[in-house]
């Protein structure tokens, strides 16, 4: 305590002399040196004395103190405070004054040392120095590892929160609300920013338009607008909202610890993710706090300033880790930590977006030309983005600076009435994808003659939907019916080929095959939603007794139809999902077991669809007396699953849960095959 006020005391003196001592101090070398505790320092503390008229000053005693420096260990005995070369130094003929600072051990952090003269004008020159410990490289390199786990681990919890909050309603919201290029753009928008990637939303939106559920055209929109949305992350990240993230963490962890609903427990989860992520940019950012006074770092980051170098960069660590989120992550972060600058920050940033082309390409591999167009698409729209940006980079400057770098320091102070870097570069993310959305906006319509021309549809392309029912049969209710059992006969042809390829799933553990289901199950769902209506308003009409009736089983019908698609999409899928994720396989008496119900009810769902097509009901009938069978045999296999277990077979152990399941949901598909039956025997 007397040590800290003897200091004070000596400070006091030397640093605020009144202001006609004469003396002016200016600093020459030495000022943020990166050091390693316990070793001296590579250079000195320089300094220079001038008289008032700026001459130098011969013989001048001039005082180093170490002003601050960081708390040593309570009772560690190798440590040691920093210590100066000299504290007091005569200036030379040139009114030089030299110290060198030997940093304490094992003390790290920031040392301020103060240089001045008994009668010093203004300021004392103070300077900074970083002092690290011996192997604080392998300690960064291990925290920064750390760190960025951290925030893709928080944006996949994240993301996931988000999909379970969400479901399917992103699929069916890209596919309702995508009629119009503005329309478009929006949806792009705010499905990226609830799923937080832009990947994920071009690889959907590929998906979808592979599996005719979006045209090109419509796709479009949806990757520009997926652009724009996924600049945000970076926008909510320059908030410094890092500094509150063990807040935000606990705040998740809690509401989904105590709250009881689900609905609380899964916004638990995303806020939890989203914390994670800003606690994963917090830790880096500290991290990378010493590296702005890192001579090799400070070199590396030059070369960034190379805008070519620099999109280079961007571009393959991009490509390698499948995600420019991660690339905008470590930007912000050393933004944060002021360890780079806005010129070498844009590039990089610029050079991402080119990057995340690469999850398109992989995703249309295998589909057809509509979603091959989509990526190419896809590919185009962001290297345009990047070619537009780039030329204000390196050739068109105004008031010394590059034009695109004085144009987002302008925008970014005028209308968010900040200088900070980290919201510099968020700015500058979202202006380009803005100014790429509103340059080819108006294009759009001649964008979509060119890719077409450039990987032509072998027929025309159009959303999938039905294409039998009108509403001009409505005025004929016999023809109006007969068209409408034609569309369920194709939903239940839909639903019927899901059924088919689901044991090549459990064969082959295709994840890609089992993606290509689920979208199928969509297919599905767009004939029902529109077979329902269709039959609602026939129902609203002058329809004779016998007509009604028929009306009322067709709807009865689509309802089991679209039941046995759910089972095969929100169950059987969830199985194979567990199967695969845990490479499981069933035993080959199990497997045989397995594939021979499936086998009879697969046999019973053409015959069913077989008599809609022809309104011949014998097979019907077949049908219907092979059910008790069906029942019987499928007990008869959980007897001898249960068997297996008592003789200990490791595959039947292993997949129990997983075979009892897929028998019950195949007889509960068989359930209702043999409920659409008797409704066609019996009426409603």
């Amino acid at each position: 305590m007397k040590k800290n006020i003897i200091i004070s005391f000596i400070l006091f003196f030397i640093f605020y002399q009144p202001s006609f001592a004469g003396h002016k101090i200016k600093k020459i070398s030495g000022d943020n040196q990166f050091g390693i505790t316990g070793y001296p320092l590579k250079k000195d503390f320089v300094v220079q004395v001038l008289s008032e008229k700026g001459k130098p000053q011969t013989g001048i005693p001039v005082s180093f103190v170490i002003i601050s420096q960081p708390e040593l260990p309570l009772n560690h005995r190798k440590s040691s405070e920093s210590a100066l070369s000299t504290t007091l130094c005569v200036t030379d003929e040139e009114g030089y004054a030299k110290s060198r600072l030997n940093l304490g051990h094992p003390q790290s952090g920031e040392v301020l040392v103060g240089a001045s003269t008994g009668k010093t004008i203004g300021n004392p020159a103070v300077f900074k120095v970083t002092a690290q410990k011996k192997y604080w490289i392998l300690l960064l390199i291990l925290g920064i590892f750390g760190g960025l786990g951290l925030f893709l681990f928080g944006i996949f919890y994240l993301n996931n929160s988000l999909r379970k909050i969400a479901g399917k309603k992103l699929r069916e919201i890209l596919i309702t609300l995508t009629g119009s290029p503005f329309k478009g753009i929006g949806t792009g928008f705010f499905v990226t920013m609830l799923n937080q990637a832009s990947s994920a939303t071009t690889v959907l939106e590929v998906s979808l338009v592979s599996a005719g559920l979006l045209t090109f055209y419509q796709s479009m929109a949806v990757t520009m607008g997926a652009e724009i949305g996924s600049t945000i992350t970076a926008q909510i990240v320059a908030f410094r909202i890092s500094n509150y993230a063990i807040l935000i963490v606990g705040l998740g962890f809690y509401l989904t610890v105590l709250s009881k609903s689900r609905i609380w427990k899964r916004i638990g989860d995303t806020i939890l993710g989203l914390g994670l992520v800003f606690f994963g940019i917090k830790i880096m950012s500290d991290l990378f706090m010493p590296m702005h006074n890192y001579g090799p770092f400070i070199d590396v980051m030059k070369n960034l300033e190379n805008p070519f170098f620099g999109m280079l960069i961007g571009l393959l660590f991009t490509a390698v880790v499948r995600s420019s989120g991660i690339t905008s992550g470590i930007i912000i972060s050393l933004a944060l930590a002021e360890a780079i600058t806005l010129y070498q920050a844009i590039p990089v940033v610029l050079g991402s977006q080119i990057g995340t082309c690469l999850n398109a390409v992989i995703a249309s591999i295998g589909r057809n030309r509509e979603a091959r167009r989509a990526a190419l698409w896809h590919m185009f729209h962001q290297i345009a983005g990047a070619i537009i940006v780039f030329p204000f980079l390196i050739l068109f400057y105004f008031k010394s600076e590059p034009l695109w770098i004085y144009f987002v320091k302008w925008f970014t102070h005028a209308f968010l009435r900040t200088n900070e870097l980290a919201r510099q570069i968020a700015v500058s993310h979202t202006l380009a994808a803005l100014l790429n959305a509103v340059i080819f906006f108006p294009l759009l319509p001649l964008m979509n003659k060119l890719f077409c021309r450039i990987l032509p549809s072998k027929e025309q392309e159009k959303p999938f939907g039905p294409i039998y029912i009108d509403d001009e049969f409505l005025e004929t209710p016999s023809l109006a019916l007969e068209q409408a059992k034609k569309e369920i006969a194709r939903e239940g042809e839909v639903v019927l080929s899901m059924m088919k390829q689901l044991l090549r799933v459990f064969e082959t553990q295709d994840f890609k095959l089992a993606e290509a289901i689920s979208l199928q199950e969509i297919h599905a769902d767009v004939l029902r939603n529109s077979i329902v209506p269709y039959l609602s308003k026939l129902g609203q009409g002058s329809l004779e007794e016998e007509q009604l009736q028929q009306e009322n089983q067709l709807l009865f019908i689509v309802d089991d139809i679209e039941s046995i698609g759910d089972i095969v999409d929100k169950n059987i899928l969830p199985l194979i999902h567990k199967k695969l994720e845990n490479n499981l396989w069933f035993s080959d008496e199990g497997w045989k077991d397995i594939v021979d119900l499936h086998a009879m009810v697969i046999n019973n769902f053409e015959s069913l669809l077989s008599s809609i097509k022809s309104g011949n009901l014998e097979q019907v009938k077949l049908i219907i007396e092979k059910k008790s069978e069906l029942n019987i045999y499928q007990s008869e296999l959980r007897k001898r699953h249960i068997s297996r277990l008592h003789s200990g077979v490791q595959e039947s152990l292993e997949t129990s849960s997983v075979h009892l399941d897929l028998i019950d949901q195949l007889k509960s598909i068989n359930s209702h095959i043999t409920a659409i039956c008797y409704t066609l025997i019996n009426g409603v």
